[in-house]
């Protein structure tokens, strides 16, 4: 058995995160799922969130919004609609939108699509948790 993962993070735009890892964690429908090398072949769905992984010795940290995660043969591959790694997360910007998310629910309620202003709101709360993670352990 192998002692690492090859985790592979994607989007239409390319990879986000090609490496190997010790550990990884991800944000599933059902929850969190730790994933160690090993592991039973797994099919998901991916929510919003922050996939952590540990490799080279660090903890790293990807903000991700919907995709799907396929684990299989020591290869962890998530397909998200976004996919950032902290270091590249504009904190302020995060923040920025996550209060327009907010005000725009607040503000129009049902005269607009709910699920895009919610799917906002969570994905700048996914990426403002993966800057605070990397700030307070990185």
């Amino acid at each position: 058995m192998a002692d690492t993962l090859h985790l592979e993070i994607v989007t239409a735009g390319g990879a986000a995160v090609d490496t190997q890892a010790a550990q990884v964690t991800l944000p599933l429908a059902d929850g969190e799922a730790g994933i160690l090398p090993g592991h039973a072949p797994l099919l998901g769905a991916l929510v919003s969130g922050v996939v952590r992984y540990t490799s080279g010795g660090a903890e790293h940290y990807c903000a991700v919004s919907p995709g799907t995660v396929n684990v299989a043969a020591n290869t962890v591959t998530v397909l998200a609609r976004t996919a950032e790694p902290a270091p590249d997360i504009d904190l302020p910007r995060a923040e920025a939108a996550l209060r327009r998310a907010e005000s725009d629910l607040e503000a129009r309620g049902m005269e607009m699509n709910v699920s895009t202003a919610e799917a906002a709101q969570e994905r700048a709360r996914a990426r403002i948790h993966a800057v605070r993670l990397w700030r307070k352990n990185g």
